[in-house]
Parts: C-alpha cells; structure tokens; sequence
C-alpha cells in the first residue's frame, strides 16, 4: 500500500476485515483505513449473516457499521437462542447486551433472557455458587451492582405465577425495591398463571399478521423510501375486531398511496353494514357477507365493486415516541 498506494483485501475473512478496520482506527492511518472503508462498504452483503459474537462486538461499537448492525439485530430477534446459548455469550458488554434486551420483539421466551441475564452477571463473579439461597447480603449487593442497569430490562410481570415463585422469587434481593411491591401484588394477589408470551407475540395480537406484515405497514403510513426493521417500528398495532369469512374471492392492491386523507370518514359501524371504509360507500361489508367498493373520499385502487374475503381485521394503530 506504501508504494502504490493499494492492498488486496479479497483474500482475508469478514472477521479478520473488520479487526483491520478497527485496528487502522485506532491508529489512524487514514489512507488505508478509507481504502478498507470502501472495500467494506462496496461488499456489505456478505456481513449479512451473524457468523461469531466476535464479529457482532466489532459491527455493535463502531458507528460505521450502524446499517448493519440493524441487519443482525433484526436476526438475533428473529433467532435469540443463538446468541443467548452461545458458548461467548457471557464476553458480551453490558451495552451489547443492553440493545438487545430493549427489543420488544425477540421471539424467546421471558424466563430464557432471565436465565440468561443470570448467566451473564454470574460470570463475572466466578467464586459465586449457583444456590442463591447460599448467597450472603454482600453477594447480593455485588450481583445487584452487576446486573443494576440490565435487571429493569426483564419484564417480569409476563412470567406466569409458578415460574415467578421459583425462579425469580429466590433473587429477589436483586430486584429494584420500587418495583418488587407491584411485581409480587401481580403475581402473589392477581394470581397469573397464563402461558408466558414472546416478546415477539406480545408485540402484535393480531391473527393474521406478523411484524413483518406491520412494519410494511408503518412504511407506508409514514411514506418511507424503504421498509422499517420489526424492531424500529415506529407503530403499535392492536387487533380490534376480527372476523373469520368463507373465502371466495382474492385480491391484492397497492395501499401505499391511500393513506387517512378524510379523519371523518374513518372506520365505521352501523346496523345496516358491518364494518365500513370512508363515507360508506369507499369500502364496506353488507349484512349479506358481500363486500363492496365505491371510491368517493379516497382515490381507487382497483378494489373490485363487489367481492368477498376470507378474514378480516381491524387495528388501532399508536405511533410512540421517544420510545414509548
């Protein structure tokens, strides 16, 4: 690179390119780090795909690496276990660990990130027996200080009664104290014994779509140029009505262009329709099943003027801010 001012980087591993670029980094050689920048940037596709928690560390710090960093995140909430039961999954940082723990749509369990979350603050202290009941109040408070930002990232209201009492019961002594009253009211009072949820299922009730449907959605609503990642959707949405129908007739239309151009011709109801789309008239379904389309407040989109669906669903969609 000195004398003509190129290297050949097509012979070296996607880990070994990323430990270049953060080594030039850190000593600043600006030259050849803008070289292996381009090269990097010209050969994205191939860090697509989650390869070792070691690459994920170097892709997770760097803010060069933001767009793809969302492309693994949307995988690890889509395969959890895989980073979850990696043998390096205790040498993750605690801010690694953080992100992944704010996403509400990983679709693993509530008690595996507990399990997990355990399993890592336990690994820094290694002299810990696993028996909790043979902790002293020192350990506690050092395991406390460990997991102190990590710990509120656990919903522990979605555990069912039986897995609370013996498994997150015994460590209690870790749980912020503002927050234990209220955790034990829910589970000790109103007693909880549900099947626990994914934070996957919880983010989405409906029985037609899954988040990736949504977040189509949410693209369109908010006339995006590309689609959001399930776990930056901007949108909650929460299945209102839904109706199971003989199925008789198929269609697919383009939605992008109709969005709620006339707030007063909303969703509807009335007894002689059941559900209706604009005016009335834009889309509605009559008592006999059938339903019908007469663009009048919204432009046509080529829905046919009468036809039948096999289900529908109604949502009402909250937009969140500032992450809430």
């Amino acid at each position: 690179f000195i004398y003509c001012g190129n290297v050949d980087l097509t012979g070296l591993q996607k880990l070994e390119l990323l430990q270049l670029f953060m080594a030039l980094d850190e000593i600043n050689i600006q030259p050849l780090m803008t070289h292996v920048q381009k090269y990097l940037t010209e050969h994205i596709a191939m860090f697509t795909k989650f390869d070792s928690i070691e690459m994920l560390k170097i892709i997770h710090q760097h803010e060069f690496f933001t767009e793809l960093w969302d492309e693994h995140l949307e995988i690890i909430c889509e395969e959890p276990r895989v980073l979850l039961s990696s043998k390096d999954f205790t040498s993750l940082s605690e801010m690694f660990l953080m992100d992944i723990l704010k996403c509400n749509t990983l679709k693993v369990d509530e008690i595996t990130i507990w399990e997990s979350v355990l399993k890592w603050g336990l690994d820094k202290h290694p002299s810990f027996v696993k028996d909790a009941k043979k902790w002293d109040k020192a350990q506690f408070k050092i395991l406390r200080t460990t997991l102190n930002k990590i710990i509120p990232l656990v919903n522990f209201r979605d555990f069912d009664s039986t897995t609370f009492f013996y498994q997150v019961l015994p460590y209690q002594k870790l749980l912020p104290k503002d927050e234990l009253y209220d955790i034990l009211e829910k589970h000790l009072v109103r007693i909880n014994n549900r099947p626990t949820l994914t934070r996957y299922r919880q983010a989405s009730n409906s029985n037609i779509l899954n988040l990736h449907h949504l977040a189509i959605f949410s693209t369109w609503m908010d006339k995006k140029n590309s689609y959001y990642k399930i776990h930056k959707n901007p949108h909650k949405f929460k299945s209102l009505y839904h109706q199971l129908l003989c199925e008789d007739f198929y269609f697919k239309s383009n939605i992008m262009d109709l969005g709620m151009l006339h707030s007063s011709y909303a969703i509807h109801y009335n007894d002689r329709c059941e559900i209706g789309f604009g005016s009335g008239h834009d889309l509605n379904c009559k008592s006999d099943g059938n339903w019908t389309s007469v663009p009048t407040y919204y432009p046509s989109i080529g829905i046919p003027a009468v036809f039948k669906i096999s289900q529908y669903e109604i949502f009402e969609v909250v937009r969140f801010f500032n992450g809430k």
